[in-house]
């Protein structure tokens, strides 16, 4: 009797769940248009994407070297724009026997990204072996597009190679042209300057959308994913854009991901309408999970100057630099004892809107003086949750 029960209770347990997925779709039709890997068929056109036409196009036409770098806060459509001529210019590459590579280059070595680039990810020699077997085995002219740069581990040494493959394979005939997609504002700043002479990079800087391009990119991701345009008013639209340029430097995937989850909640709740309610709720998680997904992609060392942000009494340079002395030395980390290099760290931090530098009057033995301080923009408990995560644990 309680087997035949208890056969009962799951059947309605699992009635129950089919009645959740049968759900009528009230305002989301097509889910993926509202995922950040998302690759839209077209993009909000700015003087960024011709200019990287016009400098694409040169490569193609009169195939001498044309590095390229750009530069922009997360979330301002580097990738997107570099994904989307590379779909739109594939057929023409390929006529032009011209073979694109791109590959995100967070958290890899050299000969990481090298294996890559052969196609062979499971075959570890020297990185001198693999550079010149990528030279050997070029049949066609090469863009080489490299994702995350910044968070690439020792990659000075390769991009100075790539940027003279002659003296690498002195046979090499082919042309070889590089695009570098970096968060990092000041990372060409952080390359020895003989190779920053060698690459002879163009920059590319990538603004922060404004609020009238998140609200036209919004309105086509309406248009490609809900049932019904009319589930949000254009005024709601504009608030999410505003509230979004305004107080997230125009980061296009919170405006994204506040539209795809303010649809959830309002079919949760069995709406076939967004209410400003929704938004303002959704609007934090987003920016709760971005700040998840940037905090992760951080450097140890990186991480380690935001928690000392966190844990510093003072929240002067001197204090930071001190508490991550003191933190990187108890893990047995190796240190950057530099004040500049403090300065750089927090400065990337700040770029990441992570955290908020402002100078204010100090006043120390009756002397005024100018200091720096630094206050967090994130939660401090998603920054331990990182930190734990990695066994980097306060002792």
């Amino acid at each position: 009797m309680a087997n035949k029960l208890n056969d009962e209770d799951k059947k309605k347990k699992c009635k129950e769940f089919e009645d959740y997925l049968d759900r009528e779709k009230i305002i989301i039709k097509n889910p993926a248009v509202f995922d950040n890997a998302y690759n839209p068929e077209e993009i909000v056109k700015r003087k960024e994407t011709y200019l990287l036409y016009s400098e694409v196009s040169d490569f193609v036409n009169y195939r001498n070297p044309n590095n390229l770098l750009l530069v922009g806060l997360p979330g301002t459509g580097k990738t997107v724009t570099v994904e989307h001529i590379q779909k739109k210019m594939n057929n023409i590459l390929k006529e032009k026997k011209i073979k694109t590579i791109k590959i995100n280059c967070a958290d890899k070595t050299s000969n990481q990204i090298l294996s890559f680039m052969i196609g062979d990810v499971t075959k570890l020699t020297s990185d001198n072996l693999l550079l010149k077997k990528f030279f050997s085995n070029m049949e066609e002219d090469c863009l080489l597009i490299l994702d995350e740069i910044d968070k690439a581990r020792g990659i000075q040494k390769l991009l100075n190679n790539l940027s003279r493959p002659k003296e690498v394979q002195e046979d090499f005939s082919k042309n070889l042209s590089l695009i570098l997609i970096s968060n990092d504002l000041n990372f060409a700043d952080s390359l020895e300057s003989y190779i920053r002479s060698s690459l002879k990079l163009k920059t590319i800087y990538f603004e922060p959308y404004s609020k009238n391009a998140l609200t036209n990119i919004l309105k086509e991701r309406i248009s490609l994913g809900f049932v019904n345009d009319k589930s949000i008013t254009n005024i709601l639209i504009k608030f999410i854009a505003e509230k979004t340029s305004s107080g997230r430097r125009g980061d296009c995937r919170i405006a994204i991901d506040t539209l795809f989850y303010s649809a959830k909640k309002a079919e949760q709740d069995n709406r076939d309408f967004i209410t400003e309610r929704d938004i303002t709720l959704m609007f934090d998680k987003s920016i709760r999970q971005i700040e998840q997904n940037r905090i992760a992609k951080l450097t140890n060392n990186q991480l380690i100057v935001l928690v000392a942000c966190s844990k510093s009494k003072n929240k002067s340079v001197e204090d930071i630099q001190e508490e991550y002395l003191n933190l990187s030395g108890k893990m047995g980390l190796k240190q950057l004892k530099s004040k500049s290099m403090i300065f750089y760290l927090l400065n990337y931090l700040d770029m990441q809107n992570l955290i908020f530098r402002e100078i204010k009057t100090i006043v120390k033995n009756n002397i005024p003086k100018k200091e720096m301080l630094i206050s967090l923009k994130v939660s401090e408990d998603i920054i331990m949750d990182e930190f734990n995560k990695r066994t980097l644990n306060l002792t």
